[in-house]
């Protein structure tokens, strides 16, 4: 099988172009292809002109024939009169495979970018551009509920200590509020603890964000231990990573980070959010928050 043969079988002149070989097809596939002609012989037919068509859209065997056939041209043929006719003979078929390459590269970019396109408008319309849009809003409004928290009073929740017991069977470090109430708390504070000093547990005034523990002495002086990590320990940088998916918005475009950033807002951020309304029941707080 060569290239010429192919094209005989699809009834192209041999000078056909990939887009002349393409266009063909279809109009063979319309007539002959098993699902819309039901004669027992169209099958044979379309399966021969499968095979040509897929011979013709490789590339290395369209450019190995080229080269096939300059060569048993070459040894048939009369031999070049003196060695520039053989230069220049030589110099032909190669800009010959050259323009062939480039025709089906130039072919194989177009409808790259096609796809491309299609891709883009079916991510950008309709109920999934939709829902990535609400996954996106969900995000924003939560980076700015965590820029507000930040400045709004914290919240204190404790009481005068009564006592304070370490479990060695458990490993737990306990301070008992004269109430009753009981609080587990790590050994560094544990060891700083008294009895009759003012034990706290500090909280965000909207999200109720746990961010660490104070000590109130008898004679007034205070120590405050925070956390390692909260979401608010590197401000404002977490709540400028919630704002990001917020570019949707503004941004849209066949580009690699527009659709990192779009798979991440459908994936990566609703777990994330997911989390952190169900962690230490933010939703319920912020929601108490807006009514009271």
């Amino acid at each position: 099988m060569n290239r010429n043969f192919c094209l005989d079988v699809l009834g192209l002149p041999h000078g056909a172009t990939l887009e002349d070989i393409k266009k063909r097809f279809r109009e063979l596939a319309l007539q002959y292809h098993p699902d819309v002609n039901a004669d027992p012989g169209a099958k044979t037919q379309f399966i021969n002109y499968l095979k040509a068509y897929q011979y013709l859209l490789n590339e290395g065997d369209q450019l190995s024939d080229m080269y096939s056939e300059y060569k048993s041209q070459g040894s048939s043929a009369k031999q070049p009169q003196n060695a520039t006719d053989e230069f220049e003979a030589r110099q032909k078929v190669k800009e010959q495979m050259r323009q062939r390459a480039r025709e089906y590269a130039a072919a194989h970019k177009k409808e790259a970018e096609e796809i491309e396109k299609r891709v883009l408008v079916t991510l950008t319309t309709g109920w999934p551009w939709k829902a990535v849009r609400v996954a996106a809003a969900f995000s924003c409004l939560f980076a700015l509920a965590l820029l507000f928290d930040y400045w709004l009073p914290f919240k204190q929740i404790g009481n005068k200590v009564e006592a304070k017991v370490y479990y060695e069977y458990f490993n737990r470090n306990t301070i008992i509020y004269v109430d009753g109430a009981s609080v587990d708390v790590p050994e560094k504070v544990h060891l700083k603890v008294s009895r009759g000093d003012t034990f706290l547990v500090n909280f965000t005034g909207m999200l109720q964000e746990f961010t660490g523990y104070s000590i109130r002495k008898a004679d007034g002086k205070i120590f405050r231990f925070d956390t390692e990590f909260n979401l608010f320990t590197f401000y404002p940088i977490i709540p400028f990573f919630f704002l990001i998916p917020g570019f949707l918005f503004y941004y849209k475009s066949n580009s690699v980070g527009f659709y990192i950033l779009y798979f991440a807002t459908c994936t990566a951020y609703p777990g994330l959010l997911l989390h952190q309304a169900l962690r230490e029941e933010k939703l319920f707080h912020l929601v108490t928050w807006f009514l009271e």
